[in-house]
């Protein structure tokens, strides 16, 4: 035997006579080998089986199952990536390219602003225009003060009835007045019908007989049936069939403009500038600012794709067609002039703020940042908890002036506030504000409270009113011409009719009595009012 450590050829002997390390015995070294060529066999003859398409008996150093159970853990984990992966994406897409956020939240408040345009010509195809309308309702007033004087004092009567008729098409209108206390009936009450030549009027409890004068000696009444007639215009060129015509044709443009504008967006320039929690008026909102650059050639991108946009757009080429022929001009000459207009144009630097969903929370314009000589700013807040447009907040700062508008809606209640302030420097203590609270529940409309409360060029204000009106259309108008016949024009009355009225007027002296304070009526009395 020879020796396994230094091959010296042993032969009998238990040990080697050159190193001295023990031979084994040769039987069990060939069965070991027998054992291990026979381990080799069995393993050779399992993968041929497997070639064959035959069963053969597994090798006992493969366990059953195994790799079974490995695949299902694999296909687990692989699930749970993908899931996460797909809830991750719009997190890990900013962080590799932040500006990616700011592009789709201007992009969102793009499309908002689209769909409330469709959504408005939609409605103005579907919406009859009647010229004829009725608003009824009645009006308390809470408050009257004006230079620290409070006229509701001199007053018993606190509501303002009213129910106002008017036909559009001619240009009149017609309705009835009336003060009262609280939700009793009318002290006295004011009928009137305006047309385009004469205000005629009566009081009912005060005189039997009826008044006119003539419009064009009254500035707001001349004011007021020139609007009639502008209005009368405009609702006769804004036929509900004539909107319906082109209301796809309307929509299709401002399609194309909003292309446009989407193009620009992605031509801005982007940085963020970090994240913050902002503190509006309707709560805290975790945001992302990014600082925007509206540069000249962005622009001019935006433009042109809109132009090219309205060119390939079926519905509007035709119309685009009719207008270049008309102007002699093309498309490509419309887009050099308005590159040409443009030519002058600086970089218009901006400031978002963005918020959940990719939603835009604010923006905001510094004007001295473009070299505007009132410098100032002015911003738009998108707060809403729900749809960001149901909270929106405009304000602006110009030379120290401040302007602040406010508008909420939520669950058919509507809430605006208008706020202005002037340079304190020069006018301290100085303020305007105008506020209005209401409800709409199909044509009836809820007023919780209007007011306005201001101090300025040496006056105060505090008014308020609630109350409640609808409006609706009316078969045919219930005072007309007719309705004040004979009546006496206030400005040829003679010295006879005169005396005739003071006569009938202390008749009737108990309606005055309701209608004004005790002190106040004892002052007309002694004062020889009356």
């Amino acid at each position: 035997m020879f020796c396994t450590k230094c091959g010296f050829n042993a032969q009998d002997s238990k040990f080697c006579p050159k190193c001295g390390t023990p031979i084994a015995d040769r039987g069990s070294v060939q069965q070991s080998s027998e054992q291990h060529v026979q381990q080799n066999q069995d393993t050779m003859n399992y993968f041929e089986g497997q070639a064959m398409g035959q069963p053969q008996q597994e090798p006992v150093s493969v366990k059953k199952k195994k790799w079974p159970k490995v695949a299902a853990v694999v296909a687990a984990v692989l699930a749970v990536l993908c899931v996460a992966g797909y809830f991750a994406y719009p997190y890990i897409a900013n962080m590799i390219s932040p500006k990616n956020q700011a592009i789709t939240a201007l992009k969102n408040a793009g499309a908002d602003f689209e769909s409330m345009l469709t959504d408005s010509v939609s409605s103005l195809s579907t919406t009859s225009a009647a010229s004829e309308n009725e608003l009824k309702g009645s009006l308390k007033i809470n408050s009257a003060a004006v230079d620290g004087m409070n006229y509701m004092s001199y007053l018993k009567v606190d509501t303002i009835n009213y129910v106002i008729q008017t036909d559009i098409h001619k240009e009149v209108v017609s309705g009835t007045v009336g003060l009262a206390s609280g939700t009793s009936a009318n002290v006295i009450n004011v009928l009137f019908y305006t047309d385009a030549d004469n205000v005629y009027f009566k009081i009912p409890e005060l005189f039997q007989e009826s008044f006119k004068m003539p419009v064009s000696n009254l500035s707001a009444g001349s004011s007021v049936t020139g609007s009639l007639g502008s209005l009368s215009s405009v609702l006769d060129s804004a036929d509900p069939a004539m909107i319906s015509q082109y209301s796809g044709i309307i929509q299709s443009v401002i399609k194309d403009i909003m292309t446009g504008f989407d193009k620009m967006i992605e031509k801005c320039e982007y940085r963020k500038t970090g994240a913050s929690t902002y503190q509006s008026e309707n709560g805290e909102i975790k945001v992302n600012t990014f600082d925007v650059t509206l540069t000249k050639s962005a622009l001019l991108e935006g433009i042109n794709a809109a132009i090219d946009a309205l060119y390939a757009d079926t519905e509007v080429s035709s119309y685009m067609s009719l207008i270049t022929s008309l102007t002699g001009g093309t498309k490509d000459t419309i887009k050099a002039e308005v590159q040409k207009g443009l030519s002058s144009m600086s970089d218009i630097p901006f400031t978002i703020y963005v918020g959940r969903e990719d939603k835009l929370v604010k923006a905001i314009v510094d004007f001295s940042a473009i070299g505007v000589a009132s410098a100032g700013d002015i911003s738009l807040e998108f707060i809403g908890s729900g749809n960001p447009m149901e909270h929106v907040v405009m304000q602006a700062g110009i030379d120290g002036t401040s302007v602040k508008y406010t508008l909420k809606l939520s669950d058919g209640k509507i809430s605006a506030a208008l706020d202005f302030v002037p340079d304190q420097t020069t006018n301290k203590g100085e303020f305007l504000s105008i506020g209005a609270d209401m409800s709409v529940s199909g044509n009836k409309i809820t007023v919780d409270n209007i007011s306005c409360k201001g101090k300025g060029d040496g006056y105060t204000i505090d008014v308020s009113v609630s109350g409640q009106m609808s409006a609706d259309t009316y078969g045919s108008m219930s005072l007309t011409a007719a309705s004040f016949k004979d009546s006496m024009d206030l400005y040829k009355i003679t010295s006879e009719q005169s005396n005739a009225l003071s006569e009938e007027l202390l008749k009737n002296i108990d309606v005055i009595k309701k209608l004004v304070s005790d002190t106040l009526f004892n002052q007309l009395i002694l004062g020889g009012s009356f």
